[in-house]
């Protein structure tokens, strides 16, 4: 019995392992169209929006936009539960 239950909790664990790459269902498009959309609701234009690099292992995309007399970073993470959440941070709200 207890060989049945190893084969196939050892199945189960390759499966995972070989189907569920990182952890992840984040990809850079769905990041991008979650930033566009909200930055086209401003009716701002989207060519003052850059990507920054993925970070290894980390399940988010950050993104800067200044241009238009704004300036802002944005950061959409991958919620297992509830899809893409996008995080913005507006330099000019915080300026000092």
């Amino acid at each position: 019995m207890y060989k049945i239950v190893s084969a196939v909790f050892v199945t189960l664990w390759i499966g995972y392992s070989l189907f569920i790459d990182d952890g992840c269902a984040l990809d850079r498009d769905q990041a991008y169209e979650k930033v566009s959309t909200y930055l086209e609701r401003k009716g701002l234009p989207l060519r003052y929006l850059l990507s920054e690099p993925k970070e290894k292992d980390v399940c988010q995309f950050s993104f800067y936009y200044k241009g238009e007399g704004e300036h802002m970073h944005f950061v959409v993470l991958d919620d297992f539960l509830r899809g893409p959440k996008l995080t913005k941070w507006n330099y000019n709200e915080h300026e000092e």
